[in-house]
């Protein structure tokens, strides 16, 4: 089963502040508007999904040089995925990488595992440092994000960036709140995003080797408050659909490696 059937349904009508800079609902072609995405390695577009492979290499990066996005002026990120796997200790592995103008690393969105308990927490890191933004989470809460390694349910995470903090959101609710420090700040005021990117190229070869399986995605310029993250939960009915298509996408792949 094709996943074209769930291009023509919106995930959702949002009324927000945040403008729209582009959005991937059906992966059957990797260009939206003036931005493409770029594989490499295994990484690729496969009936209507983005499969990630950061092994060997592999990654999906987007040029959003001419968007001009900015920490200091806010924007936010939002994808629904699946599948997050490949993990080494409490090695960090970012799901989403954002550079600047000088190729710093200004904001890595992505979880730590612990060896002892197995858990993955969600966090932000600069330049590979996660020790450069402070975490908080909500009362009751500890981030884990060890949800995202299965393949039963589509997600949607949906990431906020301002120059004062970043947030996190799992299914519309906070996830985690990271506060980066005056370096940070200051890294973050000087320059534009420049690249948005997915899989290895968001660290070294030994830190990095992580895949996931994205359903959608979209960029805002502007970051969203909590009711316009809320309002970007796609309905039940769609993620069943979504569920249906990977489910085919699977099939197909066991088939094909007998």
């Amino acid at each position: 089963m094709k996943k074209t059937i769930i291009a023509l349904m919106a995930l959702c009508s949002v009324a927000s502040a945040a403008d729209l800079v582009a959005e991937w609902k059906d992966f059957s072609t990797l260009t939206s508007g003036s931005y493409t995405i770029v594989t490499s390695g295994s990484s690729k577009a496969e009936d209507g999904f983005l499969s990630v492979v950061g092994a060997n290499g592999g990654s999906a990066t987007i040029d959003v040089s001419a968007a001009g996005l900015s920490i200091s002026d806010g924007f936010t990120l939002n994808l629904t995925l699946n599948g997050i796997k490949s993990w080494s200790g409490n090695q960090p592995h970012a799901f989403v990488g954002i550079k600047g103008e000088d190729t710093t690393f200004l904001a890595l969105a992505g979880l730590h595992g612990d060896a002892s308990e197995g858990a993955k927490v969600g966090k932000f890191a600069f330049n590979g440092s996660a020790n450069k933004v402070t975490m908080t989470y909500p009362e009751g809460e500890n981030g884990d994000l060890s949800c995202l390694t299965g393949t039963d349910k589509f997600y949607t995470l949906t990431l906020t960036f301002a120059k004062s903090a970043f947030s996190m959101y799992l299914d519309g609710a906070l996830l985690a709140t990271g506060t980066p420090n005056s370096e940070m700040t200051d890294a973050m005021a000087a320059q534009d995003i420049t690249s948005i990117a997915f899989g290895s190229w968001v660290g070294d070869s030994n830190n990095a080797l992580l895949s996931e399986t994205i359903s959608s995605f979209s960029i805002y310029g502007g970051a969203m408050t909590a009711s316009e993250v809320a309002a970007l939960v796609p309905e039940p009915t769609t993620a069943t659909l979504s569920l249906l298509a990977l489910a085919g996408l699977a099939a197909r792949r066991r088939r094909a490696s007998r």
